[in-house]
């Protein structure tokens, strides 16, 4: 256990010294190793504040989260379309209370746990087939109006537009939707709300489609009011009865012709 010729140090002084000759050796050997645990202890904070600075001179990777890719993407929206479609078609083709949740998942070919990531629950379907019968709307006079530019041409093109809306499964469905939504059909919508976003979608779209009128609120809201009453009026009247083409026609005209006096008369006034 020999470490050479004694050194001193201060614990030396403090613990040898006094001590018998016969226990010097020993003390002198407990002094070192005394004295290595203090200069070890004393110098390991040094190394943890050496190792915390180089932690934070060190450039961290920063790890970006990817959103989903174009191809994902593309996916979660043809899923999304499958969706509104079953659920368009079944509350078209069998009312609202028929419209479950497994028949949706039959339907669509989607989980209805796949269902729940996109909608959440079944409101939130309901939701979605409001905004796709708004969008419907939209594309359909984008569609008939791309060429008219006089009054007349335009109310036609809104007329046609509608007309041919309302006559599809997605406002079937909405009918559907606006009269048998109850608690016990899993479902909670607002009707007056549901009516009122359906109002001011027909403003905006005829403000659009009216830029000369814009200025008369008034006006405006006339057009999508007597539009959306005839027209829902004639679709509700052939669920029940065959009328004759040359009837339909009839309507439609005396339909556009009311139209056309309420824009122009505002314009002579």
């Amino acid at each position: 256990m020999g470490r050479g010729p004694p050194r001193c140090n201060p614990l030396e002084l403090v613990f040898v010294q006094p001590c018998a000759v016969a226990d010097r050796a020993e003390a002198h050997e407990l002094c070192w190793d005394v004295l290595g645990v203090a200069r070890r202890e004393l110098r390991e904070p040094e190394v943890k504040v050496g190792r915390a600075v180089k932690e934070i001179e060190r450039p961290k990777q920063k790890t970006q989260r990817r959103g989903p890719g174009p191809v994902q993407r593309q996916r979660s929206e043809e899923k999304r379309e499958r969706v509104i479609r079953a659920a368009i078609e079944c509350i078209a083709e069998e009312g609202l209370q028929q419209a479950t949740a497994g028949r949706i998942v039959e339907r669509s070919g989607i989980s209805w746990g796949g269902i729940q990531h996109q909608f959440g629950d079944k409101t939130g379907i309901l939701d979605a087939v409001l905004d796709q019968l708004l969008r419907d709307l939209r594309d359909q006079v984008e569609q008939f109006s791309t060429r008219a530019t006089s009054i007349e041409g335009r109310v036609r093109a809104l007329v046609d537009a509608a007309w041919n809306l309302l006559r599809d499964p997605t406002y079937q469905a909405f009918r559907e939707v606006m009269r048998g939504h109850t608690p016990s059909a899993g479902v909670r919508l607002d009707s007056e709300a549901l009516l009122q976003q359906v109002g001011l979608a027909l403003l905006e779209l005829c403000g659009e489609l009216f830029p000369e009128r814009r200025g008369s609120h008034k006006t405006l809201s006339l057009v999508g009011v007597i539009l959306f009453a005839t027209l829902s009026g004639m679709a509700e009247q052939q669920r029940y009865a065959v009328l004759e083409d040359s009837l339909t026609s009839r309507q439609l005209a005396v339909l556009r012709e009311t139209l056309e006096r309420v824009i122009g008369g505002e314009a002579r006034a």
